[in-house]
């Protein structure tokens, strides 16, 4: 039953973090395609939002990783580890309720895949 439920919060772990470190990092690449005319032509953007979507979830995998390396090594590290978890987990909450950037399967991502047009 406890393996269950440490794969059931590692799921939810790495879902959590994937949607933080993906905000992170769009509100990055869209400061470059702003800043620097070099970033702002579409296949740039579109290449950045594709690594983009793998950056984010390797650093979630690795941050799953560390807690489930934590797990199996050292079990009081592993404790204070799940404190620093709910932090984070406001911090995630935060910034996907505050942006406007639109989150593959979460938040907008039809309309900015498709167009305003095709929503109702």
């Amino acid at each position: 039953m406890r393996e269950k439920a440490l794969s059931l919060l590692s799921l939810v772990y790495l879902f959590v973090y994937w949607i933080m470190f993906y905000i992170l990092i769009d509100k990055f690449a869209f400061h470059l395609s702003t800043t620097f005319p070099f970033f702002a032509s579409h296949k740039m953007v579109y290449d950045m939002f594709l690594l983009n979507i793998v950056v984010s979830l390797v650093l979630a995998q690795m941050v799953v990783g560390l807690n489930l390396f934590l797990k199996i090594k050292k079990a009081k590290l592993f404790n204070k580890m799940q404190l620093v978890h709910i932090p984070l987990f406001v911090l995630a909450l935060y910034l996907t309720s505050s942006t406007t950037t639109a989150i593959p399967f979460i938040k907008n991502w039809h309309v900015s895949l498709l167009g305003d047009s095709t929503v109702q």
